[in-house]
């Protein structure tokens, strides 16, 4: 093979590792679409055609060739005006649009074809241009490694300065006349393909930023490794995000049956929805249906606009913010608020659970429509006093207008004689406890009339630092009810007066009552006693039936009137304030067993069964005489109105506070009314009974003797015929108060103290 063969087959070589570059960075256009890219595959292509034209050799004269020489030199300049545009754009265009600068290259590449295709140029000419074209490139150059201080910006100018040399070699021996079919030709040109080849084939790493200078147009590689990763960053991040987001983040197909692609996690949260349960459904079908349709007919003008859009340079936009009511999985409607974005063929959905908010949105709204519409003044001012919102009964009351409001202080209503209040109590008390509440007076502004208020004012304070914000004041118009209160308290005393003076007209009605009760009693005790005693002698000494049996009737009537007398002076006494009690401890078991024993004739009479449960160490501090009566009256009543063969039960039972006592049987019992009028003075329970046995007094005087030792005493039965239970409660504690008094008696007090 001779030395031209091997030089042939050099610039097939070196045309053909061009044509690889080209077409890698053709493929990188392919990828990103950036014009850079294709710029250069462009350039690298048409640059190669001086390489193939240079592989013929021997076998074609290329200088008698005008089309072939000119195809030549095309070449070189399209290489040259690519790296131009390459240097300038990095130089001075930077950061900018690159469709100028793309469309400049095709430009001077028609051009310099045009030109060269018509033999425009002349060699000198051309030999100019390409010399002061390539003296401005280097000079770019250098800016360009100043600049970015970039590796791969020294391997490009090295390339450059490489071609350089190369083409403007070919151009000198064609000048001299010497054949530029050398290696030292060739080596140029392939020094300079191999920088460039190194400038995106070399270790990103070993670079300072692949982002910058002549890398920018070769390391896609690399670069599409790193958008990956930050894709795939990017993605990671916002998957986190909606995953964790409390939004409910979801993605539906762009149709007017939207189906759910992707629902966040959030959604079980909410609707208690798994997302798995979600996806692959009609999302309309979770949408109460009156904003169903609602959103059935967005989603068809959606797609209206879209398909409107079709074939047109604008970028379609999709953005709209929508409510909504969701139903979850236990059948509650939630209130969504959701922004809706267009993403290729899908609608995202960011949607936020209003429900609460519109709750609260409705509380005060209602809270707002109350104090608008109270009767209550209600007023808002600044620390300073300035007021800055008034109800409509504010209003009226101050007589201020809602356009003055921020000119009017709480100052200016107030009284003179009340501001020392407001300073001195009101604001000090706001400072100490948030709170003040008391009567004021207001000045309407327009008729100097005052209105008496019940005033809350209180302090409004941040809820995180807790500063001081506002005053608030509720104010009630107590104007009428004062004018009330002052009536009734004029009212009042007049009643009082009256009362007092009734009171002691009844006390002396009372009095009168007291005396003549004890006059009359005494009064009719003296004649009766003669009677009480000669009747019987009457009667034993008189022999005529007849008159046996009147004079029996008269002493039956005298024994009445003497036990009637007897009971009315008894109540009288027990009435009076003045009666002493003569306190002793009664042994209480003992005492209603010798009241059992009196009366055992009329026991045994009737087959009475009376049971004494009271315990014998029972005792009771009180009266003996008046317990005598007392029991005597009560049992003699169960006995009385028991029938044959009836039982009477007696039992106590003493805790650390009072002394229990009940007596049931099993008589005749009571009506409700019957039991409410028992104890009042001459009442009979059975009206049916006339007979001289009962003066309607008896339970009377219990009563006044369990009242005279604080004790109660009450009845309770559950009928007719179904007994009574009667039931009494003696106090311990008055026996330190007995004590205490000077007016008792406490002669007969036995002190029993056992060893």
């Amino acid at each position: 093979m001779d030395m031209m063969s091997i030089l042939q087959l050099f610039w097939i070589l070196i045309a053909f590792f061009v044509i690889v570059i080209a077409c890698y960075l053709f493929f990188l256009f392919h990828k990103d679409k950036d014009k850079r890219k294709l710029m250069y595959s462009l350039g690298l292509f048409l640059s190669t055609g001086s390489f193939i034209i240079l592989s013929f050799g021997g076998s074609i004269d290329i200088e008698r060739n005008a089309l072939l020489y000119n195809l030549f030199r095309y070449g070189a300049a399209s290489y040259l005006i690519l790296i131009f545009h390459t240097t300038f754009s990095l130089t001075f265009w930077r950061n900018k649009d690159f469709e100028p600068i793309f469309k400049s290259f095709i430009f001077f590449n028609i051009l310099s074809f045009l030109l060269l295709l018509f033999d425009v140029v002349s060699a000198v000419s051309y030999l100019i241009f390409m010399i002061v074209g390539l003296t401005l490139i280097l000079f770019i150059c250098f800016t360009l490694v100043f600049i970015d201080r970039d590796i791969s910006s020294i391997f490009f100018l090295l390339s450059i300065i490489s071609c350089a040399l190369a083409s403007m070699s070919i151009d000198i021996s064609r000048i001299s006349e010497v054949s530029y079919q050398n290696f030292f030709v060739i080596n140029g040109y392939f020094i300079s393909y191999i920088f460039l080849a190194i400038i995106f084939l070399v270790n990103p790493k070993q670079m300072s930023d692949t982002t910058k200078g002549i890398s920018a147009y070769f390391s896609l590689k690399t670069s599409f490794k790193k958008v990956k990763q930050e894709l795939q960053k990017s993605q990671e991040k916002y998957k986190l995000i909606a995953e964790h987001t409390s939004d409910v983040i979801a993605m539906t197909t762009f149709s007017t049956k939207p189906i759910y692609t992707y629902i966040s996690p959030s959604v079980e949260k909410i609707l208690e929805y798994h997302p798995k349960d979600l996806i692959g459904t009609n999302a309309l079908d979770l949408i109460h249906p009156e904003d169903r349709k609602f959103l059935f007919d967005k989603m068809r003008n959606y797609k209206a606009f879209v398909a409107s859009k079709l074939g047109l340079k604008d970028k379609i936009q999709l953005h709209e913010d929508i409510e909504y009511r969701i139903i979850d999985k236990s059948g509650r409607w939630h209130h969504f608020e959701s922004s809706a974005d267009l993403a290729g063929n899908q609608i995202v959905f960011v949607s936020r659970d209003m429900t609460d908010r519109r709750k609260n949105e409705e509380e005060l709204q209602k809270l707002a429509s109350v104090v608008r519409n109270s009767s209550e003044l209600v007023n808002l001012a600044t620390l300073d006093g300035t007021m800055v919102f008034l109800n409509e009964a504010g209003s009226r009351i101050l007589g201020i207008e809602q356009k003055d409001l921020s000119n009017v202080t709480i100052f200016d209503v107030i009284p003179s004689e009340f501001q020392p209040l407001l300073h001195d109590e009101v604001l000090s008390s706001l400072h100490e406890s948030n709170m003040w509440k008391g009567e004021l007076q207001y000045i309407n502004r327009r008729t100097g009339k005052r209105t008496e208020v019940l005033a809350t004012t209180f302090m409004i304070k941040d809820a995180k630092t807790q500063d001081p914000l506002y005053l608030a004041n509720v104010s009630l118009d107590i104007t009428k009810l004062k004018e009330t209160q002052n009536k009734l308290e004029k009212l009042n005393r007049t009643l009082e007066e009256k009362v007092d003076l009734r009171t002691k007209e009844i006390q002396d009605l009372l009095k009168q009552k007291d005396e003549l009760i004890n006059q009359l009693g005494h009064d009719l005790k003296n004649p009766l006693g003669p009677l009480i005693h000669l009747l019987p002698v009457l009667q034993k000494h008189c022999s005529d039936t007849k008159d046996q049996e009147i004079i029996s009737v008269l002493n039956r009537n005298v024994g009445y009137m003497k036990n009637l007398v007897q009971k009315t002076l008894e109540i009288a006494r027990l009435n009076s304030p003045k009666t002493t009690l003569h306190y002793e401890f009664v042994d209480l078991y003992d005492h209603v067993d010798t009241i059992i024993k009196t009366n055992t004739f009329m026991i045994d009479e009737k087959h009475i069964h009376i049971q004494n449960n009271i315990s014998r160490t029972l005792r009771l501090f009180a009266d003996a005489f008046l317990v005598e009566e007392l029991f005597t009256n009560l049992i003699n009543n169960s006995i009385k109105y028991s029938p044959l063969g009836g039982k009477v039960e007696i039992l106590a039972i003493e805790t650390d506070e009072e002394i229990h006592i009940k007596i049931k049987d099993e008589g005749i019992g009571l009506t409700n009314e019957q039991a409410s009028h028992l104890f009042k003075e001459f009442y009979k329970a059975d009206q049916s009974r006339h007979d001289f046995e009962s003066s309607g007094l008896g339970l009377a005087i219990c009563k006044r003797i369990v009242e005279k030792h604080q004790g109660k005493i009450w009845v309770e039965s559950e009928g007719l015929g179904k007994g009574t239970i009667f039931q009494i409660v003696f106090p311990k504690h008055h026996i330190e108060q007995a004590i205490d008094k000077d007016d008792i008696d406490f002669s007969n007090i036995v002190l029993d103290i056992k060893q």
